[in-house]
C-alpha cells in the first residue's frame, strides 16, 4: 500500500516494468522446464502458452471488477492470492521426479 502513496515518477516506473520483465523472462524458462520434464507427450507444454495469454487477458479484467473509489487493496490481496498459489504448484512441480529418470 505504500508504493500507491509515493509520487510514481517515469524514472520509479521504468525500473519497476525493467525489473518485472528480467524476472518474467528469467523464470520462465525454468518452469516450461520444470512442465517438461513431467510431460511425456508435450501437450501440457503447449498448453502453458495459451494459458499465460488467457491470465494476462483475465487478469486485468478481474483487477478493474475488484478496484474501488479509493482502494487498489483488494486487487493487490488478489495478487499475493494468486503469487502463493503460483509458488506452491511450482514447488510442486519442482519435487516431482523427472521423466525417465530411473529411481
Amino acid at each position: 500500500n505504500l508504493i500507491l502513496k509515493m509520487d510514481f515518477s517515469l524514472i520509479l516506473f521504468v525500473f519497476s516494468a525493467s525489473a518485472f520483465c528480467f524476472a518474467w523472462y528469467f523464470s520462465l524458462p525454468f518452469l516450461m522446464a520444470a512442465i517438461a520434464n513431467i510431460d511425456a507427450s508435450g501437450r501440457l507444454l503447449i498448453f502453458v502458452n495459451f494459458v499465460t495469454g488467457a491470465g494476462l487477458t483475465i487478469g486485468p479484467a478481474v483487477a478493474a471488477k475488484l478496484q474501488t473509489e479509493d482502494s487498489y487493496e483488494s486487487i493487490i490481496w488478489m495478487a499475493v492470492i494468486a503469487l502463493v498459489l503460483s509458488f506452491l504448484l511450482m514447488i510442486r512441480l519442482a519435487v516431482l521426479p523427472v521423466r525417465g529418470a530411473a529411481i
